[in-house]
């Protein structure tokens, strides 16, 4: 099956399962910035051990489901694996924390491979980027960073930017990404 293709699958089960749901991660960076291959999507997706069932039942005969019991007891993510891909599905809970809610509150509606989803915002998926980089250092996120600047630079709050920075302890970061890409 193609992206595309899993991609609309995925999104249409969501949506039949009233599931909300964000793309984050490399794809929505490279709708966003530059393009770079993936072979995984990233969503942040409100969950309770409810919807578990539901879930199963709604992918068990296409796709491997690891344990949301587990992804949602201790607020990891679980994986949604397609039996006939080298796809990979990620589905993190949506952390409860001031920053996360408020990115997924911001998300937006876009097209996609064709196909309507929502997505996290430029700047969130930067805020989201730097914390990884924190936790997870890589240059591939620095690059997803500076392919957002580059590509949204005329739309970007970057206010909005500095003060989650200010607060997320990343003006560091964040200034050493700002003098890079010359703009303050």
């Amino acid at each position: 099956m193609e992206i595309r293709d899993e991609f609309a699958n995925v999104i249409k089960r969501f949506d039949e399962l009233n599931i909300q749901y964000m793309l984050t991660g490399s794809v929505a960076s490279s709708f966003w910035g530059s393009p770079r291959t993936s072979h995984d999507f990233d969503f942040i997706i409100v969950l309770s051990q409810k919807d578990t069932r539901r879930i199963y039942s709604a992918f068990q005969s296409d796709y491997y489901v690891s344990s949301i019991e587990d992804a949602i007891k201790h607020n990891q993510m679980f994986n949604i694996i397609p039996n006939n891909s080298s796809m990979k599905i990620d589905c993190w809970i949506l952390k409860r924390d001031e920053f996360n809610l408020s990115a997924f509150q911001r998300k937006r509606k876009v097209t996609l491979y064709g196909i309507d989803a929502f997505v996290i915002s430029p700047e969130d998926s930067i805020i989201s980027k730097l914390l990884w980089y924190v936790e997870y250092p890589n240059e591939i996120q620095l690059r997803d960073i500076g392919g957002i600047i580059e590509t949204q630079q005329h739309s970007i709050d970057f206010i909005y930017i500095s003060q989650w920075c200010e607060r997320l302890s990343l003006n560091e970061l964040w200034n050493s990404i700002k003098t890079k890409h010359k703009f303050q």
